[in-house]
């Protein structure tokens, strides 16, 4: 039996292209209903996709794999967009309302919110997601400036961006695969809803992805997205540094996951404490001292904490993280990781990311726990949990059915020019057709990132009024001498 309402999304990662299917319960719980992986190292690069031709058979595959577990079509897919050039820039919109105090109305806040969607980005760069900050009346910040009378507004925006060709290749990969895209979700956003609580983001905190060749670093204040940057170095680096001991990188994977302790130390000074070795192939003829190993991963572990340190001091609220450095990611798997990032940034509250979702339908989730590290498919995850648009194709029915050879005998009734005329008004309309789709889906994604933006302004607005109203709540016990 067809399945007629389902969410499906895609996430193009450096390792992996993985695919996902399932269900919205009505207590927001997700049921999981279809999971598949293709292997991408070879033709997507930091989360860049470089191989048009591979990436779109790869994403036939996952669609394909999908459709077969589920018995159904899948009629479009969520894509998760992240990369190495993902980044947040701020900008400022300013409007002077004449020498009379103006009552700011919400066309206005709109014609200010639109105006920074529609701002050209330098470098080649195109906005992908929009966090709306504060507007800025006279001396005052306010979340929710309609109904404040002002001679100014200025608009505090933080624009997610990245290279465009990042999307034109990643939407041109969906083009060439037939696949519909229902929408583009910034990867990052995606892993952050799932993952960290309303606390976690109003106390503060720096948010860090350790995926296989990046590393994304995203800082939360007031529930507020504050910054975000992707780092080039991942996981996968640490594998390739083994590949030193002249070992292919399947092997080199293998004893990082086995061997990696960030914490191991051996003091050759002491007596009787023979040195531990570990073999470097599978037929036990070579090997090496495990500090060895260790060392290895450890630089150039040393070196991406480093790089996570130096991007959150960057955002400027690095004495600001209450709710201190919550980590997720394949690579967060590391023994002794939350040790070394202590050590570098003097931060305590060091947590692995972990949701309180419950994932229905227990076999897929067990086989999905039992395949992967569970840390590296929360970001898969959180798109599922983001869509909200019924990705299921459904198939049309019609009345009427042709009788066997009706349409043979009809076509013969017709002359060949009737025919060819026929083609040619066919093939215009389908031309015309498609200009008109374009067009739609252009206007479609204008709009669609006014919606956004608009509405994670009002989300914004209900939180804090919210705050506000436990805050100065007479009941509440803080508030009482």
């Amino acid at each position: 039996m067809a399945i007629t309402e389902l969410i499906a999304a895609i996430e193009l990662g450096s390792s992996k292209i993985s695919g996902i299917a399932g269900k919205k319960n009505e207590d927001d719980s997700l049921q999981v209903l279809a999971y598949t992986k293709v292997a991408s190292s070879s033709f997507i690069k930091k989360g860049v996709v470089y191989n048009l031709e591979q990436t779109s058979q790869a994403i036939k595959t996952i669609v394909q794999e999908l459709e077969t577990t589920l018995q159904s079509k899948i009629a479009k897919v969520y894509v998760g967009i992240g990369g190495q050039s993902v980044r947040t820039l701020k900008n400022v919109i300013n409007r002077n309302l004449g020498d009379q105090q103006v009552l700011i109305s919400q066309e206005l806040v709109d014609s200010v919110c639109d105006e920074n969607i529609e701002l050209p980005i330098t470098n080649g760069r195109t906005i992908l997601e929009v966090s709306p900050q504060e507007f800025k009346i006279g001396n005052d910040y306010s979340i929710d400036p309609v109904g404040i009378a002002g001679k100014q507004i200025e608009g505090h925006f933080m624009n997610i961006v990245a290279q465009e060709t990042l999307k034109q290749n990643l939407e041109h990969s969906f083009k060439l695969a037939e696949v519909e895209i229902a929408d583009l979700l910034v990867s990052p956003l995606a892993t952050a809803n799932l993952l960290l609580s309303q606390t976690d983001k109003k106390s503060g905190c720096a948010f860090v992805d350790f995926g296989a060749e990046t590393t994304t670093v995203s800082v939360y204040k007031n529930e507020l997205l504050r910054f975000l940057s992707v780092i080039p170095l991942g996981g996968a680096n640490i594998t390739r540094d083994l590949t030193s001991f002249k070992i292919d990188e399947e092997r080199a994977e293998h004893l990082k996951l086995k061997l990696a302790d960030l914490n191991y130390t051996f003091n050759e000074n002491e007596e009787d404490v023979e040195e531990e070795t570990c073999f470097l192939d599978k037929e036990k003829t070579r090997k090496v001292p495990l500090l060895d190993i260790n060392n290895i991963i450890k630089a150039r572990a040393e070196e991406i904490v480093a790089n996570v340190w130096n991007q959150i001091q960057l955002s400027g609220y690095h004495d600001e993280l209450n709710a201190g450095i919550i980590i997720t990611g394949g690579a967060s798997n590391l023994v002794g990781l939350k040790d070394l990032i202590q050590k570098t940034t003097r931060i305590n509250r060091i947590k692995i990311g972990d949701t309180n979702k419950e994932l229905i339908h227990s076999k897929i989730v067990k086989e999905l726990k039992d395949q992967e590290a569970p840390n590296s498919l929360f970001t898969l995850i959180g798109l599922l949990s983001m869509g909200d648009m019924n990705c299921a194709k459904i198939e049309k029915v019609t009345d009427r059915k042709l009788f066997e050879g009706e349409e043979f005998i009809e076509k013969q009734e017709k002359t060949p020019e009737e025919i060819q005329k026929e083609q040619l008004l066919a093939k215009k309309e389908a031309e015309e057709k498609e200009l008109k789709e374009k067009r739609k889906r252009e206007e479609e994604e204008k709009l669609k990132k006014k919606k956004k933006n608009k509405g994670f302004l009002q989300k914004s607005i209900r939180k804090i009024e919210q705050f506000q109203k436990n805050l100065f709540n007479e009941d509440n016990p803080t508030n009482k001498d």
